[in-house]
């Protein structure tokens, strides 16, 4: 889960405030022994006043299925490799556009086991993947697709795991 708020004034005097929710859960369940399944979800707001006077809102929220298996590294040191599959739904207000996606990719991490009931993770999100894209940008629709490789400091995330 993450929350922020920014404020931005450019050069030819346009100001922006915005305001971001996001929220990522999963749940999993260990079938044997390093490899677990699950689903996952996603919910991401931003809220985005310009010049004082005009809001707009960039939205989108998703489903997906994963798979991850964890190799032991040291003592409570884990690598993990994660494929998974997703669906997510973008809606942008300003500029009437309507994203749907659909993806799978591989997303490395490395946890570390606190304790019988918590780890920390962090890891890169889709390093290699394959996307497929609908969209309706102010009545003109169409498609696209193609394979993605990224390792940006954006894709780092950082969580907290529980374990039953």
């Amino acid at each position: 889960m993450s929350a922020g708020k920014s404020e931005t004034e450019n050069v030819d005097g346009t100001n922006y405030e915005s305001k971001s929710f996001s929220i990522n859960p999963s749940v999993g369940y260990f079938i044997e022994d390093n490899l677990v399944v699950g689903l996952s979800a996603r919910y991401n707001k931003i809220k985005t006043k310009e010049n004082s006077n005009t809001e707009y809102d960039d939205s989108n929220y998703g489903v997906g299925v994963y798979a991850e298996k964890y190799y032991k590294l040291y003592k409570s040191f884990f690598l993990s490799v994660s494929g998974n599959a997703n669906f997510i739904n973008n809606d942008n207000d300003k500029n009437d556009i309507e994203n749907r996606f659909y993806t799978i990719g591989v997303s490395p991490s490395i946890s570390c086991v606190l304790n019988k009931h918590m780890s920390i993770k962090v890891g890169f999100d889709n390093v290699l993947g394959y996307t497929y894209r609908t969209y309706n940008n102010q009545g003109n629709s169409g498609s696209s697709s193609g394979f993605v490789t990224d390792l940006g400091d954006s894709d780092l995330s950082v969580g907290f795991r529980y374990f039953f």
